[in-house]
C-alpha cells in the first residue's frame, strides 16, 4: 500500500507526508513514553487503568486483542497467498 500510496502522492507530497507521518508516530510514542514513566505503569494496561479507569483498561485490552486477532488473520491469509504458488510449483517438480 505505501508504493501505491507515493505514487498517487507524487514525487514531492509523497516524502512530505512520509515525514509528517513519521513525525506524528515519534510524537505519539514519546507521549506513551512519558506518561508511563511520569505513572510509574509497568503496561500499557495499568497506564490505562491509572488514567482512564480499570473499566476503560479492559475495554482496552480487548481492542488490543481484538487487532492482534486480526493481524494473525491477515498474516495466514498472506501466507496461503504467498506460499500456495510456492508449494503447488514444487509439488510439480
Amino acid at each position: 500500500s505505501l508504493p501505491y500510496a507515493m505514487q498517487e502522492a507524487g514525487l514531492l507530497l509523497g516524502p512530505l507526508l512520509l515525514f509528517v507521518i513519521c513525525l506524528a508516530s515519534r510524537l505519539s510514542l514519546w507521549l506513551v513514553l512519558t506518561a508511563g514513566c511520569s505513572l510509574r505503569a509497568a503496561s500499557y494496561e495499568e497506564m490505562v487503568a491509572l488514567t482512564l479507569g480499570r473499566r476503560w483498561a479492559v475495554v482496552v485490552t480487548v481492542i488490543l486483542l481484538l487487532l492482534l486477532w486480526f493481524v494473525i488473520v491477515a498474516y495466514s491469509i498472506l501466507l496461503g497467498d504467498l506460499l500456495g504458488p510456492v508449494l503447488a510449483y514444487g509439488a510439480r517438480a
